[in-house]
């Protein structure tokens, strides 16, 4: 039985959710920018779902659309970034995997997203226990108080950990 079973949810449109619900698996997400690299993404949070749902609606013309699932994974299987260790380390990976590449880097390292995307690939390919990659990021700072609005966002790699997959209504 795995160490950690959490319910989270996927913001989508109604085209995509329809084939998510009928072949109970979710497509990796490819592009070149995902924060977190290729895979599925998920929020823990189900207004963070409903918030990606209605922008992927604008973009699709589309209904907007909520999946939840089961994330079912051991702790060696999440590379938590919003731990300070695992960041601390995962920083290290980064600066010696870096070292080795010399100019083999094929985008422009001033991008932070993707940096991100490169980085978080290339750590899972070398590390293929893991399964899931999670960290919060500043969505924005509220101008009265000043305080920063932040997303948790969870990129699973492994469709195996993904269970109980479901429509919100």
């Amino acid at each position: 039985m795995a160490d950690n079973n959490i319910k989270v949810y996927h913001g989508t449109v109604q085209k995509f959710a329809k084939k998510i619900l009928q072949d109970k698996v979710f497509h990796f997400s490819i592009k070149k920018n995902e924060w977190l690299g290729t895979g599925i993404y998920f929020y823990p949070d189900e207004h963070n779902a409903v918030w990606w749902s209605r922008e992927q609606a604008k973009h699709y013309s589309d209904v907007p659309a909520i999946i939840s699932a089961n994330l079912q994974f051991d702790d060696n299987q999440f590379l938590d970034l919003d731990d300070f260790y695992q960041l601390k380390n995962f920083s290290e990976w980064c600066q010696q995997y870096f070292a080795t590449l010399n100019s083999e880097i094929d985008f422009n390292m001033n991008d932070k997203h993707l940096l991100w995307c490169y980085c978080t690939n290339a750590y899972k390919r070398r590390h293929e226990n893991v399964a899931l990659i999670g960290y919060t990021f500043d969505q924005y700072e509220d101008i009265y108080t000043l305080f920063c609005f932040r997303q948790k966002q969870l990129c699973a790699t492994d469709n195996s950990i993904v269970s109980n997959i479901c429509k919100e209504a």
